[in-house]
């Protein structure tokens, strides 16, 4: 009797020591790869970063350029002279659809808003005549405007009358170019990624949901106000996200950045069938080592 009890003693002793070290095991195996995962993450998230800079750059030496001709064209150079602002108006729509860009704003030497065209409704003429006046004379050859729930990435360009040499300035021609839906997904799409793009501490454009928009927005309350440049972790709703930032401000006024988010749940999805995959050969393991 005495015999028994000291085996089944024994017995339940080597089964808690099987089953703690395999505990133990399982819980290395898992934030092993946790870490693993983690840090991929990381690496993705910068490169996606970066990758996207290295396009936006390209874009925005495109789009100067396209400003800087658009604003050189004799026709224009005319139009720009023109006695009545409804004659520029309805003359400058053909050279808009021409140029290609979301929006086009010729300003007069008055520096009075005499013409403007928009592909989304929102943006008023009382708008971009202030957001022009607030960035006449910054350095940076392009700057963000927003208004009526559009962000833009706007050039502005002096129209001259005769050479540049000469400086008779006649007005000037702004061409914006609108984060919408169609240029965030691409964004997403180079990134392979979600993107956020933010004016101050606004969402104004993502690939996110709209409950998941407001609940990025109450996660970084102040994202006007200080840039991060770490990855972070973020939760929307019941799915954990890693997140990087990147700056795209330009001169004054308020920040405007591009946050880049991985699904950190999505990435660790499979651990959960591993977890019990391990258990079950951790229990087969047990059983094993108490016959």
């Amino acid at each position: 009797m005495i015999k028994l009890r000291l085996s089944t003693k024994f017995l339940l002793s080597m089964l808690l020591i099987s089953a703690g070290l395999t505990a133990a095991s399982l819980l290395f195996v898992r934030r092993t790869l946790e870490s693993h995962i983690r840090g991929e993450i990381f690496s993705d998230l910068r490169n996606s970063v970066a990758t996207f800079q290295n396009v936006q750059r390209e874009r925005e030496a495109s789009w100067s350029r396209s400003a800087e001709l658009m604003a050189d064209l004799p026709i224009l150079r005319a139009l720009i002279m023109a006695p009545d602002a409804a004659t520029i108006q309805d003359s400058s729509q053909r050279l808009w659809r021409l140029g290609g860009s979301d929006l086009f704003v010729m300003v007069n030497r008055e520096q009075k808003v005499v013409a403007m065209h928009t592909a989304s409704y929102g943006l008023t003429a009382n708008s971009a005549q202030q957001l022009f006046l607030e960035a006449l004379g910054e350095e940076p050859t392009s700057r963000w405007w927003f208004g009526g729930g559009h962000l833009y990435e706007v050039f502005v360009r002096p129209i001259y009358f005769g050479s540049q040499a000469e400086n008779r300035l006649q007005g000037y021609l702004a061409l914006g170019y609108e984060i919408n839906d169609q240029l965030a997904h691409e964004a997403a799409r180079v990134a392979a990624s979600q993107v956020a793009f933010w004016y101050g501490n606004q969402v104004a454009k993502s690939t996110l949901s709209p409950v998941q928009d407001s609940e990025l927005a109450r996660a970084y309350p102040r994202s006007g106000q200080a840039v991060q440049e770490t990855v972070s972790q973020v939760e929307l709703g019941q799915e954990r996200f890693l997140s990087a930032a990147l700056d795209l401000s330009h001169g004054a006024g308020p920040r405007v950045r591009l946050t880049v988010l991985k699904s950190y749940d999505q990435a660790t999805a499979f651990l959960k069938q591993l977890n019990r995959s391990l258990v079950g050969l951790g229990f087969v393991a047990v059983l094993g080592g108490s016959l």
